[in-house]
């Protein structure tokens, strides 16, 4: 049942109905101002446990990444080397994430939100040989080009359309944090051909799709990149006539 209602004739009156209603409407902000004083500690208490478990938690991450095995011997052997791969990469890596094509905007319709689904992911393993690396994507190149993606005919040959719920493609700069093959090693910076370029945290590629970085991997999407070879092949083409 809710408060009875004050009006303004009543308090001219000075009723007893007045009165009790005014009593009950004092009771009622005194009893929702200490819920809101309840309510504003436990909100302060919540965010001082926040900064605390942010604060464990790094130093936590920082432990797990320091932590080093030692093993019996001077070699250590395949299995051995499995295990230290996947447990500092494990301990490195909190979450993957990637982002999905969700629905076909149509073909003269403008690209929205919903169109797309960000997401979390598995983490990739190596268990290809040498000719695949996991990487960590750096930069991606946002083109005009890939708009046509969204359509189920593109209208090009070099360009492959975006599959429903499948990862998106594009141009992008990465950094090797695993790799078997001797042309890559971890911590280089390599540059992700044209729709090869997942748009995932980490993901697996074959080393064939991947060329050094020139530069510090946002640059080589300028230079490299639709903007940059267009730019090039303009002043080709027609800065000779």
């Amino acid at each position: 049942m809710g408060l009875k209602p004050l009006e303004f004739s009543d308090c001219l009156l000075d009723s007893p109905y007045f009165r009790d209603s005014i009593h009950d409407h004092e009771k009622e902000l005194d009893q929702a101002n200490g819920a809101i004083k309840s309510l504003i500690k436990e909100c302060q208490n919540l965010i001082k446990a926040l900064e605390n478990l942010s604060k464990a938690q790094a130093s936590f991450s920082g432990m797990l990444q320091s932590f080093k095995l030692r093993y019996i011997g001077e070699v250590d052997v395949d299995d051995e080397y499995e295990y230290d791969t996947i447990l500092s990469r494990k301990m490195s890596i909190s979450q993957n994430y990637c982002v999905k094509f969700a629905e076909r905007p149509g073909v003269d319709g403008e690209p929205q939100p919903k169109h797309f689904s960000y997401t979390k992911c598995d983490f990739p393993s190596l268990e290809d040989g040498e000719n695949f690396v996991i990487v960590k994507t750096l930069y991606l190149s946002v083109d005009p080009a890939q708009r046509c993606q969204m359509n189920e005919d593109t209208g090009v040959t070099y360009l492959l359309p975006w599959q429903i719920d499948e990862v998106i493609t594009g141009l992008g700069s990465c950094v090797i944090v695993e790799s078997r093959n001797p042309k890559f090693k971890k911590g280089d910076l390599v540059l992700a051909s044209l729709g090869k370029c997942k748009w995932q945290l980490y993901w697996k590629t074959n080393v064939e799709d991947l060329n050094p970085c020139v530069a510090d991997g946002k640059l080589d999407i300028v230079y490299y990149g639709l903007p940059g070879l267009t730019s090039i092949l303009g002043v080709q083409l027609h800065g000779e006539s």
